[in-house]
C-alpha cells in the first residue's frame, strides 16, 4: 500500500511539473509497482547471488515490461508517458528506501559487507524520496498558484 500510494503521487506529481496536462488513474502506481520490484531486486542484488540466474531473469524481464510499456505509449498521445516513468521512478526508489533485505542474506559469508551497502543505498534513496517529494510539492504550488487561477 505504501509503494503504490508513494508511486501513484509521485507519478502524478513529475507529470503535472514537467508537461501542462493533468492526468490521473492508477498506471502510474502499477508501473510504481514495476519500479518497485526492480528496487527490490537492487537492494538485494548481492544477496540474491545464490540464485543468480533466477535473478538475472527477473530482472530482465521486469525492465523490458517497462520499456515495451512506454514505447507503446509514445505512439498514443491520450497515455501519459511522464506519469509512468515518474511512477516507476518513485516506486525504484520507495522499493529499495522501504525494502526488506532478503533472507538469504543469512547465509552469504560477505554479510556485513552487504548490510552496510544496503544501509547506503537506504539512506541515498531516503534523502532523494524527501527532496522529490519536498520540491516536488514547492515547485507544483510555484508554477500553478491558486490565487492566479482564481483571479
Amino acid at each position: 500500500a505504501i509503494l503504490y500510494g508513494f508511486s501513484s503521487i509521485g507519478g502524478i506529481l513529475f507529470s503535472v511539473l514537467l508537461s501542462d496536462a493533468s492526468g490521473v488513474g492508477a498506471s502510474c502506481a502499477i508501473f510504481g509497482l514495476l519500479g518497485g520490484l526492480v528496487g527490490y531486486l537492487w537492494l538485494n542484488w548481492d544477496a540474491l547471488e545464490g540464485i543468480a540466474p533466477y535473478r538475472n531473469q527477473f530482472m530482465c524481464i521486469t525492465v523490458f515490461i517497462l520499456l515495451l510499456n512506454i514505447f507503446f505509449g509514445l505512439g498514443n498521445p491520450k497515455i501519459d508517458n511522464l506519469g509512468h516513468i515518474g511512477g516507476a521512478f518513485t516506486g525504484l526508489i520507495v522499493g529499495i528506501f522501504f525494502g526488506v533485505p532478503s533472507m538469504l542474506l543469512f547465509s552469504n559469508p560477505n554479510e556485513m559487507q552487504i548490510r552496510q551497502k544496503q544501509s547506503k543505498m537506504r539512506t541515498v534513496c531516503g534523502v532523494i524520496l524527501f527532496c522529490y517529494f519536498f520540491l516536488g510539492i514547492f515547485l507544483f504550488y510555484a508554477r500553478r498558484s491558486p490565487q492566479k487561477q482564481l483571479n
